[in-house]
């Protein structure tokens, strides 16, 4: 299994992680690097790419065959038979004076 990671996070600037069982106020930081070396160090078939995808779809590589194909930002292409889509949140803060400069150091 190849894992991509675009390296941008939804929660970029909040300093600790909270309401995650064992982890409740850990540094963000350390605790994607923990979870990352926990599943390299247990699981022979996960790698990671630091790389951003930027096209996926479906291509017939023979008659009958298909696979997924993407494409990263450097114009790599990987292929693979299956496809798991995982994307991230990204917040919308209400249009409230002063939210957007507090967020999230301080909201």
């Amino acid at each position: 299994m190849l894992i991509f990671d675009s390296g941008t996070y939804w929660n970029e600037g909040i300093k600790y992680t909270h309401t995650v069982p064992f982890r409740d106020h850990s540094d963000s930081q350390e605790f994607r690097k923990i979870a990352r070396e926990q599943n390299l160090n247990r699981y022979n078939s996960i790698s990671f790419k630091c790389t951003t995808i930027t096209n996926a779809a479906r291509t017939e590589i023979e008659p009958g065959y298909t696979r997924s194909a993407l494409i990263d930002s450097e114009k790599r292409t990987y292929k693979g038979r299956k496809l798991i889509l995982v994307t991230g949140l990204k917040d919308i803060p209400p249009d409230i004076e002063g939210y957007k400069e507090n967020w999230p150091s301080h909201i």
